[in-house]
């Protein structure tokens, strides 16, 4: 059986080769942007910003598997800004693996809360079952409108 124990939205991370722990750098819970959109539009806004998604699972029975894993990025108003599918892959007696999946920008359409959905494939069901879902708070300190 497969698990997502935890998913966090983070500015970096490094992994120490000498014995493969993980250092997080700048959790992101929070963003204030000095720039916003209204909420007349669906458009959004990409501010430069790197960050990644961090991922920790569980195989709990060892075996070998591969899977597909989509992250998705859901504005306050439920609009679907994002997706990407990853494979990870696990070899016999592989019983934790940690994925880092790294972006370069921050869509933003209004003030509010953010969602970062994590999906795992149904291969039996052939759709994706929700695994966690990790809020980000966004606060736009001036209100302007996208250009078209």
């Amino acid at each position: 059986m497969l698990k997502n124990i935890w998913t966090i939205i983070c500015k970096s991370s490094l992994v120490d080769k000498d014995n493969n722990s993980l250092s997080l750098s700048e959790i992101l819970e929070k963003i204030k942007i000095d720039v916003g959109v209204t909420k007349k539009t669906d458009k959004s806004i990409s501010i430069p910003l790197d960050f990644q998604i961090v991922s920790f699972w569980v195989n709990s029975d060892g075996k070998e598997r591969k899977e597909v894993v989509k992250i998705e990025m859901v504005d306050p108003n439920n609009k679907n800004l994002f997706e990407k599918e990853l494979e990870i892959s696990f070899k016999k007696g592989m019983r934790r693996m940690r994925f880092r999946a790294l972006f370069h920008n921050f869509l933003v359409t209004v003030s509010g809360d953010y969602l970062v959905n994590v999906y795992l494939k149904d291969k039996s069901k052939k759709r994706f079952v929700q695994t966690s879902s990790t809020p980000i708070e966004v606060i736009a300190t001036k209100t302007i409108v996208p250009q078209t």
